[in-house]
């Protein structure tokens, strides 16, 4: 005879069964969760990363139809002060600053003198730099090489490199690169064995892994080592050279120099 009793009992286990059926549907929806997580960081990371680089490439671009502009010369921290002598805070200035992106009879930033080439001020920042980008004082996210500038006012017995025939390697001398490691989650500057992105002179970029950089992390632009001074040996005083003996990425100015 089905009783009352029954009837309870069977819609209790009713109930427990539907219970397990969703505790097991939930299990199995945090499982596939969690294995697809890592591979949409990844597809977002890689993305960032793609528009990185095509951000750099725009830039190395534009400094390209720059110097077509202007018999090939490129342009100097010696904008800012117009002085005959290297300075470290002029340099800071010119290869760091966004500037006022609006026309300006005397441009004091590399952003400056290319602006009007680019296609918009949005390439000047990498997609994982969120720091503010709003002020004409804040800092892009790509910058100028150190060894670049240098090169431009020669040095030690060598002619300065005005011109983009004077430098050897177009095509392994870095002029743009990453001021941290942004896609590694790192906001805080640079230090050896981060992974950037870098532009040449040649204009094709890549992601290179830090080799020779500093070995605590640090924001200053005219830091030794690498991508400051790409391919510069501090330890031995030497430029690093590839098989032929060939100084790599060197400039006349800066080859041999300890900058």
């Amino acid at each position: 005879m089905y009783t009352k009793q029954n009837a309870v009992s069977h819609h209790s286990r009713q109930r427990g069964s539907w219970l397990i059926n969703v505790i097991i549907i939930v299990c199995i929806v945090l499982v596939v969760a969690a294995i697809l997580l890592p591979t949409f960081q990844r597809t977002h990371c890689s993305a960032r990363m793609s528009d990185c680089q095509s951000n750099l490439k725009e830039i190395a671009i534009a400094l390209q139809i720059y110097w077509g502009d202007y018999d090939a010369t490129l342009p100097s921290s010696a904008l800012v002060s117009h002085s005959k002598t290297w300075n470290r805070n002029d340099f800071k200035k010119f290869a760091t600053m966004r500037g006022d992106l609006s026309p300006v009879n005397r441009p004091q930033t590399y952003t400056q003198v290319l602006y009007c080439y680019m296609k918009n001020n949005d390439i000047l920042y990498c997609p994982s730099d969120l720091s503010d980008h709003s002020k004409a004082s804040s800092q892009v996210s790509y910058w100028w090489k150190c060894a670049i500038d240098k090169a431009w006012y020669g040095g030690k017995g060598r002619k300065p490199c005005h011109i983009e025939k004077d430098f050897m390697y177009n095509a392994d001398e870095i002029v743009f690169y990453e001021r941290s490691s942004f896609h590694e989650g790192n906001t805080s500057g640079l230090r050896n064995g981060d992974q950037i992105n870098v532009a040449y002179l040649d204009t094709h970029v890549k992601s290179i892994a830090i080799k020779n950089g500093p070995s605590r992390t640090t924001q200053d632009p005219t830091a030794p080592g690498e991508p400051m001074h790409f391919n510069y040996d501090f330890n031995s005083n030497k430029p690093v050279v590839d098989s032929r003996g060939r100084a790599i990425g060197q400039t006349p100015a800066t080859q041999g120099d300890k900058l």
